[in-house]
């Protein structure tokens, strides 16, 4: 972790990377998970869940917890698809264990000190800063995989977030271009020659 919190907002770019990629047991299984995404196969996901593992942030721990927090048992109305299907887009990394962690950011080195706070996200492509909440305002810039910090008075809610980069500019970009620091990630084990799902959860 290189930079520090006034950093977040010098509109440094981290985008993805895909060093997981290299492994081709890595990319067969991953081909197999998304498909299991398309189709909400649940019952594959249970089957690359190991006894430990771990969803929102520890409170619901293990392989029961996984499945009850994430609503298995109800795979049509499961956020799981969603949510993993959209931390996948954004890369993987690999650590010194053997650990794939997604997105790549997750691991990323050069990602903010602070990059645990609630208040710093990355803009993903399509990302385009306004200067009022509107698809009518005046564009103020247009941002890709650049750092932001989400401004003190954002309420967190809505479809448009206020942000700040760049040093003193700030301005109004869709929710839905923007991803936390500490959004869901997914951490990857490599177990007997099998890929397993470790967990899914807020990074903390």
């Amino acid at each position: 972790m290189l930079f520090a919190w006034a950093a977040a907002c010098q509109a440094e770019r981290l985008p993805p990377i895909d060093s997981c990629a290299r492994d081709p047991s890595f990319v067969a299984f991953r081909t197999r998970l998304n498909a299991a995404i398309a189709g909400r196969d649940a019952a594959f996901i249970r089957s690359i869940l190991p006894t430990n593992a771990f969803s929102n942030a520890g409170i619901d721990t293990g392989r029961a917890g996984f499945i009850r927090y994430w609503d298995l048992d109800h795979p049509a109305r499961s956020r799981l698809w969603g949510e993993l299907a959209a931390a996948l887009r954004l890369g993987c990394a690999r650590d010194r264990s053997g650990l794939a962690w997604v997105p790549s950011l997750s691991l990323d080195e050069d990602a903010p000190d602070d990059a645990t706070h609630d208040g710093v996200a990355l803009a993903l492509p399509g990302a385009v800063v306004r200067a009022a909440p509107s698809d009518r305002g005046r564009i103020v810039a247009a941002l890709r995989w650049h750092v932001i910090s989400i401004a003190l008075d954002d309420a967190g809610h809505g479809s448009w977030a206020h942000v700040e980069f760049g040093g003193n500019r700030s301005g109004y970009v869709r929710r839905d271009r923007i991803r936390l620091f500490t959004a869901n990630h997914a951490l990857f084990q490599k177990v007997r020659g099998r890929w397993l799902l470790a967990g899914f959860a807020p990074l903390d």
